[in-house]
Formats: structure tokens, sequence, C-alpha cells
């Protein structure tokens, strides 16, 4: 796999490796950067939930306009609510991610630096 007529091997291999050694400087970084991922995780999670119930909720506007019109404005608005709540989960978890992208970058840093 580390032979030279392969480079693009020998990068992913080379890439795998720096990758491994992303939770050891996590564990030095202190408990910073674990939260951080902890609420990207959260957020993560919550932005699934309700694109999900705004998916369902969208499949029930349609349902509504198919079979039962009097029943099309709580679809409308539980789809509205959800669309809003999946926007607002989607920014927190973009925020939560570059706060974690920022929190591992710098001990690479740092340590690139004491070397």
């Amino acid at each position: 796999m580390n032979s030279p007529d392969r480079p693009g091997e020998l990068r992913m291999y080379q890439n795998r490796g720096g990758f491994g050694l992303t939770p050891r400087y996590v564990a030095k970084s202190g408990p910073s950067a674990i939260a951080f991922n902890i609420h990207r995780g959260l957020f993560r999670a919550l932005l699934t939930m309700f694109a999900l119930l705004a998916v369902f909720a969208l499949a029930g506007v349609v349902w509504a306009l198919c079979l039962r019109p009097a029943r099309l404005v709580p679809f409308v608005l539980w789809t509205g609510l959800f669309a809003v709540a999946t926007l607002i989960a989607y920014m927190r978890c973009r925020k939560r991610s570059e706060d974690f992208g920022q929190s591992i970058f710098d001990p690479f840093l740092v340590g690139a630096a004491r070397s």
C-alpha cells in the first residue's frame, strides 16, 4: 500500500493516520471540545427529528388537499412550525460544528508549533 506507484493510496493512508490522532487531541484539549461535540450531536438529533416531522406534516398537507380539504389548515400550521424548528436546529448544528472544528483545530496548531 505504501508503494510510490500509488500516490493516491499513500495519501489516503497518511490522512487516515492523521485522522486517528484526533480523539487523542480531543481528550487532551479538555472538556470544551467534548461539550461542543455533545451539543453538536444534540442539535443533529433535533434537526433530524424536526425534518422528519416536517416531511410527515407535508404529507398530511398533500393528503388533506386530495381527500379532506377541511383539515388543511392544521397540517399547514404544523408544517410551518416544524420547518421553522428545522431551520433553527440546522443553524445551531452548523454553529456547534464550527465550534467543535475550531476546538479540534486549535490543539493541532499548538502541537505543530511546539514541534
